[in-house]
């Protein structure tokens, strides 16, 4: 759509400098013109004229309605993310709820009491492979 927007402001600019370019040559050849012709070739160049002004007027509005469009679009993709990290955050935290990080400290009590139960059984000369 955008391209479309800029395509068809090229053609206009075109249209544009045509407009200008026989208004010029217009006005040159006024002399060789009667009133009527005149009168006429006037107001051909203003119908060109409004033409090329409701056709750029047309563009302004879907330049602006694009904007809003991409404006929207952009707010509906943060959303979306912002919803998303919700959910990876809320995931992330039901993890770390259960995580083994959360029994940490039990665990390392257990380590404790195994390897002091070790020490003790060596100190006694009772081979370990027999608690197994």
């Amino acid at each position: 759509a955008i391209t479309q927007v800029a395509d068809q402001q090229s053609l206009l600019l075109e249209q544009i400098n045509r407009l200008v370019k026989d208004l010029k040559q217009f006005k040159e050849d006024t002399n060789l013109y009667s009133l009527t012709e005149y009168t006429d070739r006037l107001i051909q160049c203003r119908r060109r004229a409004l033409k090329v002004v409701t056709r750029l007027e047309a563009i302004g509005t879907k330049v602006v309605n694009l904007k809003d469009r991409a404006v929207a679009l952009e707010a509906k993709e943060q959303a979306a993310l912002t919803s998303r990290v919700g959910e990876l955050t809320q995931h992330a935290d039901a993890q770390a709820a259960v995580s083994p990080n959360r029994y940490e400290p039990q665990l390392a009590e257990l380590r404790g009491i195994v390897q002091t139960t070790e020490e003790e059984l060596r100190r006694q000369n009772i081979p370990t492979e027999a608690m197994e």
